[in-house]
């Protein structure tokens, strides 16, 4: 009966020693804190047919900057996700129907471009910068007359 009666009482022990350690470990990953260092304005007017580009400045370089993009009314869909160690950028799998016909690339510094944009590209822009457990946006507003 000794023994089982110590039995419970160790496993709580050790539990809460694997939760601090677990703590520790997740404070030390994140010491680092991303942060936006370029706010994107909170709206923009473009003339039909014009480039867009919009910048968002993240420090330190985040694992992923992912562009997002809404109509009005509509939930964001993801539109572009890079990967700034890597230098590659790339279209996601929710391709928008509103850029169907439009250029759209990015850079891996956090730029969107939008080439020759038209009405239906009016909508919100969010950029979202992923490093480890961390997750921080920006977004803005944009009115194509």
């Amino acid at each position: 009966m000794t023994r089982l009666q110590q039995l419970p009482l160790s496993a709580p022990i050790g539990l809460f020693c694997f939760f601090s350690f677990c703590s520790c470990f997740i404070s030390g990953v994140s010491s680092t804190e991303l942060k936006v260092t370029q706010q994107l304005p909170p709206s923009i007017t473009v003339r039909e047919l014009s480039s867009l580009n919009l910048n968002c400045g993240l420090e330190p370089p985040p694992d992923y900057i992912i562009w997002s993009f809404a109509q009005a009314g509509q939930p964001l869909g993801n539109l572009i996700r890079c990967q700034p160690a890597k230098g590659t950028c790339g279209n996601v799998d929710e391709t928008q129907a509103a850029f169907a016909n439009v250029s759209v690339s990015a850079t891996p510094n956090g730029s969107l471009l939008v080439d020759s944009v038209g009405q239906g590209q009016s909508g919100r822009y969010q950029c979202q910068g992923l490093l480890r457990l961390q997750s921080v946006r920006t977004e803005t507003l944009v009115n194509v007359q």
